[in-house]
Formats: C-alpha cells, sequence, structure tokens
C-alpha cells in the first residue's frame, strides 16, 4: 500500500505481510494490526503523522522494519524474537526501545536515532558480526546481558564523538570502546 491518505487503518485479522506494507504516509496517526506476527521488508516507512505502535503478537521482521518515521515516539512489540537488518533507520522522535523478547538481530539494527536514549534488549543473544549500531548520537544507555561470548565480535559503530554509551554498556563480558570508533 503506497501513498494513502488515510488516517486510521486497522487489519484485526492480518496475521502476515510481505514486502513494502505501508509506505508514504503523512496522515496515518493509527494503526491497528493486533495479530500480526510476522512482516517482510520494509514495513513501515515515511508515515510521518504516526507516534506510536503496538504490535503485541509480532515475533520475526524482515529488513527495514520502521524507518523514516519522524514522529514516531513509541514502539511495543513484546513478543519480537527476531528482527532483520536496519530494523530502525531514521525514526528521529523515538527516545527509548525496550524489547524484551528480542533474541536475534540482523545487520544495522537501529541506526540514525539521534533521540534514542536508551536501549534495553534483556534477552538479546546473536547480532550480525557486521553493525549493530550505529550513529545513534544521544544512546546513553545500552542493556543486553544475554549476549553470548561469540556474540561479543560484532562492531557497534557509533560515529558521535560525545557519544555517552562507552561507560553504560552492559554485558557479562566487557567490551571495550572508543568514542567515534567501531566498538569490538
Amino acid at each position: 500500500m503506497t501513498t494513502n491518505h488515510s488516517k486510521y487503518l486497522s487489519f484485526p485479522s492480518l496475521k502476515t505481510v510481505g514486502k513494502g506494507f505501508l509506505r508514504n504516509n503523512s496522515f496515518l496517526t493509527e494503526l491497528n494490526v493486533p495479530n500480526l506476527e510476522i512482516v517482510g521488508d520494509d514495513f513501515l516507512s515515511n508515515a510521518s503523522a504516526l507516534k506510536q505502535i503496538s504490535l503485541p503478537r509480532l515475533t520475526k521482521t524482515g529488513d527495514f522494519f520502521l524507518h523514516h518515521n519522524i514522529s514516531l515516539k513509541s514502539i511495543s512489540a513484546p513478543n519480537l524474537k527476531i528482527a532483520g537488518n536496519n530494523f530502525l533507520p531514521r525514526n528521529m522522535a523515538l527516545s527509548e526501545l525496550y524489547l524484551p523478547s528480542l533474541k536475534t538481530t540482523g545487520t544495522d539494527f537501529v541506526s540514525a536515532n539521534n533521540s534514542i536514549k536508551i536501549l534495553n534488549l534483556p534477552e538479546l543473544e546473536n547480532t550480525d558480526p557486521d553493525s549493530f549500531l550505529s550513529n545513534n548520537s544521544v544512546l546513553a544507555s545500552f542493556s543486553a546481558p544475554n549476549l553470548k561470548p561469540k556474540s561479543l565480535w560484532f562492531k557497534i559503530t557509533l560515529m558521535a564523538a560525545t557519544n555517552k554509551v562507552k561507560d553504560k554498556i552492559s554485558n557479562k563480558e566487557p567490551v571495550l570502546t572508543t568514542p567515534g570508533k567501531d566498538y569490538i
């Protein structure tokens, strides 16, 4: 569905969607998909009026799940277990992300979200070894206590020289960090 001018969309029976579900809707303020479990690539992009989204049954996403939604402040996906590449790029109003069931992410999980301050992933075990976080200039707290030792080789690329996350990374194993460099 592309360039739709609806303010409210409801798909109560929808369980799975493929690529490019909803794009370029500057009017959408509410999306109701309570039974959605699996989404393909490019689920929701450029919905500039959308402030929150709740996906209570979502378990798996494709690449570019939510991107360029400039007013999005809140995401609820309590059952999400697997997130594809580029999960949340450029959602500039998002300040906190808590995904209690997330176990696996792809590359560039959260990138260029310059308002995100807190990232809490209590069940995260595996990440893509290429790039996990990038260009989140105000990220101050990151917690992923269940990252397995084999997953600690991932790179956290935080490009802002003043990034405060270096002292806040919570892991069972130490991670050496330097602002403005790749974190390994």
